[in-house]
């Protein structure tokens, strides 16, 4: 569990509860940076760690936000794992898909859903950099895409590590190319017109 945010102690809500204490890491910060405690490191959407596509997210300290296909990011962490964080509040089925790979390696889909999950990406991996690829792959034709009230929109809420690991920005290229359209431009039902996940 997250029992000690990195910048307060836990204050928890049992009665009985007296203190907590974190005999992994040092007595200092239980866990949230200096000792290898259970806590896992999250990079912020706007860490400068995340190189993102140019012209396609809007980046605050909480989300990361896009409703276009093919937008990207990328980021070079240590440790052993990475996840992403997402916030799929405001999203409506079918859920928007993304691919993402880990030192390139084959793309796995992931697929948005309810409940702000979190989506694994990589585990087991040797401790050392890797390089972080992510990609939004789809968002359905069948959902309201622009505008304000986006049922499509791709929220990252942060990149979840191992405890204690970290990341930085990759090089940017030196030129960019940004293609913009929407369901025509993905290729939405280029396989039939009835199947199921419409993205």
């Amino acid at each position: 569990g997250h029992f000690t945010p990195p910048t307060a102690p836990y204050a928890g809500t049992e009665a009985s509860l007296q203190a907590l204490y974190h005999l992994e890491a040092d007595g200092s910060n239980s866990g949230s940076s200096g000792g290898q405690g259970t806590t896992p490191a999250i990079i912020a959407p706007n860490s400068a760690a995340i190189l993102y596509s140019p012209y396609n997210w809007v980046v605050t300290g909480t989300s990361a936000t896009t409703i276009n296909s093919g937008a990207y990011f990328r980021t070079i962490f240590s440790g052993t794992s990475v996840a992403l964080l997402t916030n799929t509040a405001s999203n409506l089925a079918p859920y928007s898909e993304l691919w993402a790979r880990v030192d390139g390696d084959s793309w796995q889909e992931l697929t948005l859903s309810s409940g702000n999950p979190t989506l694994p990406i990589a585990s087991g991996l040797q401790s050392r950099s890797h390089l972080l690829e992510v990609i939004v792959k789809s968002t359905s034709e069948t959902v309201p895409r622009w505008g304000p009230n986006s049922g499509t929109i791709v929220t990252i809420a942060g990149i979840q590590l191992d405890p204690g690991a970290t990341a930085k920005a990759p090089l940017s290229r030196a030129k960019h190319i940004l293609i913009y359209g929407d369901s025509i431009t993905e290729g939405v039902r280029t396989v039939n017109a009835t199947a199921v996940n419409d993205t």
